[in-house]
């Protein structure tokens, strides 16, 4: 009887012990799971800020849009079966989900990377065009208007504004946005102080309310070269830089353009 008993709590104490170890490694387990979510979504996320790079170089280059790096791939997914036979129902089903989701986030950086292959072939390819592209925001400051129709500061109603308005500091450093040559530097009704470069192409860049000129015409110029500073010349309520896109005689939205 007293073997029997003994023999009874040792089974109880090792039956104890080995639920408390269970427990403790299936706790672990939850917090292992839940960092991998978390660096999961990380990753996911950085794919997507990628993706949407990718995106939009294709769309101001003229290069076909790969619709499968925007909105994912399919392919055989793995389901984390033979780790999720050995965990709690709900640990195995988010194991499941996490091998799924990986399984995805896998085929799309397979098709993310041919897509980036055929870009950096592309800009091998086309140097100069690259260089003429507008690529860069022209000033640091704050947009204050974009690209549409808008309220009129002037007169009642709407109107459709040709560019974007970055809203700086007098004197405030104005750099062209691309290769060029300087094609106009000079007083314009309405835009003040204007810097025209001309990128080739058939692309021109404007900078108009400028306090002052760093260039003059037929100078050539290099993206992020200094060419003006911002002020409040011409049609303006207050210090800042107007900057407009023109391709082939059409003003289109700068953003297009701006891969910063």
């Amino acid at each position: 009887m007293f073997l029997v008993c003994g023999l009874n709590s040792l089974r109880n104490l090792w039956t104890a012990s080995m639920l408390a170890k269970v427990q403790t490694e299936n706790e672990d387990l939850k917090v292992q799971l839940r960092t991998l979510t978390q660096q999961m979504s990380t990753v996911q996320n950085q794919l997507n800020r990628v993706s949407e790079l990718d995106h939009k170089i294709r769309l101001a280059t003229g290069l076909e849009v790969d619709q499968n790096s925007l909105m994912g791939a399919g392919g055989p997914e793995s389901d984390g079966s033979s780790m999720s036979l050995l965990l709690p129902p709900d640990e195995a089903s988010q194991v499941r989900k996490i091998a799924s989701k990986l399984s995805q986030i896998d085929a799309v950086l397979d098709n993310q990377e041919l897509s980036l292959e055929e870009l950096d072939s592309y800009f091998a390819d086309n140097e100069s065009l690259i260089s003429a592209t507008p690529t860069i925001w022209p000033c640091r400051g704050l947009v204050t208007s974009e690209y549409g129709v808008r309220a009129s500061l002037f007169h009642p109603g709407t109107t459709f504004h040709e560019g974007i308005d970055i809203a700086a500091p007098p004197g405030t450093l104005i750099r062209a946005a691309a290769d060029g040559v300087i094609t106009f530097a000079g007083w314009q009704a309405g835009y003040g102080n204007l810097v025209a470069v001309s990128h080739g192409y058939g692309v021109v860049t404007r900078y108009a309310h400028c306090s002052g000129f760093m260039v003059s015409p037929g100078q050539l110029v290099k993206r992020g070269q200094v060419i003006a500073t911002v002020g409040s010349t011409g049609q303006a309520t207050g210090p800042h830089l107007h900057y407009e896109v023109v391709v082939r005689g059409i003003k289109v939205n700068p953003r297009r353009y701006i891969f910063e």
